[in-house]
């Protein structure tokens, strides 16, 4: 369900889509157990690194020139070394802060010895170079992703619900997505607008202390965290909710904003990756992180102004369909891969 999983799920789209990339495909997975995707069978690892580094290893034995390896975490790319050894050509993906650091030497190499390295958007790589500046001369290429979901026929009989609606991991060692923000704001949006909701989608380490936080904040009756929800769940909330908000300062690309505007609703978010998504004062807001009065300020104008979300909501939509389906998605990973074409030999 996450975003990285996402992409990977896109990447195996294209690969199957290609004529060049599809013979012979096979897919691993760390976290899943065996299972099919595409119907193309799955060799799953269930979290289990040694077992996966040991088939690598295995693998790097039977490894040709011709053998293509996409890697869709960079935490894995190190498995691949022996497989670049034999002569195999990496493609590898960076998504957002597992590469907003500096490298381990390992990773390093590993992306040196990458035929192709892929940003899901232009500030993942900035804030890669800018972590890594001995690797500023590795030529990184940009292809945003796009969304599998698919926009709805809107009812306009059917009014929104006046609650905003964030959806994301909860980690008690990432506390990023902006949860604590919004929560310490709300009282003051609360006493302007009793009948503001917020509802929280997600689960993770950080969601106990954060509904006790919102108890304390008296916030009881106005916030609802629903933990994780079904597929079904979530594209209903996304088309009830009146606008969609998550000031995160450490998104890679931020693949929620799309699903929200397929489903015609208006964003706010942070600075950084969601600039090349939203378009400020059209789609949505692009706030400063570090600005709670401004956060404060783009929700109440969308909770006040109903011809004002749904404006948003409706550019949302047509910017989703011109830039952001899988379709554009596949349209710009070909691209990229005709490109280096003399570089890939693919099996």
């Amino acid at each position: 369900m996450d975003g990285v999983s996402n992409v990977s799920r896109q990447v195996v789209d294209v690969i199957v889509h290609s004529n060049q990339y599809r013979p012979r495909l096979r897919i691993w997975s760390l976290a899943d157990g065996t299972c099919s995707f595409r119907a193309i069978p799955i060799e799953g690892f269930s979290d289990a690194k040694v077992k996966l580094g040991i088939r690598a290893l295995t693998d790097a034995f039977f490894a040709a020139d011709d053998l293509t390896v996409f890697m869709l975490h960079l935490h894995l790319v190190p498995l691949a070394l022996p497989i670049a050894a034999r002569g195999g050509k990496l493609v590898t993906f960076l998504h957002g802060i597992e590469c907003w650091k500096p490298l381990t030497l390992i990773q390093q190499t590993a992306l040196r010895c990458s035929s192709l390295v892929i940003a899901t958007s232009q500030y993942t790589k900035e804030q890669f170079t800018s972590c890594n500046p001995t690797l500023r001369e590795q030529d990184i290429w940009v292809c945003q992703p796009g969304s599998e979901s698919e926009p709805r026929a809107v009812n306009p009989d059917r009014k929104p619900s006046l609650f905003a609606l964030i959806v994301g991991r909860m980690d008690a060692h990432e506390r990023y997505k902006g949860h604590d923000l919004i929560l310490e704001i709300w009282p003051r949006l609360k006493s302007e607008h009793p009948s503001a909701r917020l509802v929280v989608v997600g689960d993770g380490t950080d969601l106990p202390r954060l509904r006790s936080k919102a108890v304390a904040l008296g916030l009881g009756d106005a916030v609802e965290f629903l933990g994780k929800v079904t597929d079904e769940c979530l594209r209903g909330l996304y088309s009830d909710c009146a606008f969609f908000v998550m000031p995160s300062r450490g998104e890679g690309f931020g693949l929620v904003f799309l699903e929200a505007m397929c489903a015609g609703k208006a964003c706010i978010a942070a600075k950084g990756a969601a600039e090349e998504i939203i378009e400020h004062g059209v789609s949505g807001y692009v706030i400063d992180y570090s600005n709670p009065a401004e956060l404060f300020e783009c929700m109440k104008r969308l909770f006040c102004n109903s011809a004002l979300r749904s404006q948003m909501g409706v550019a949302g939509l047509r910017r989703f369909r011109s830039h952001f389906t899988a379709a554009h998605f596949r349209q710009r990973l070909l691209s990229v891969l005709a490109q280096h074409e003399e570089q890939l030999c693919a099996e």
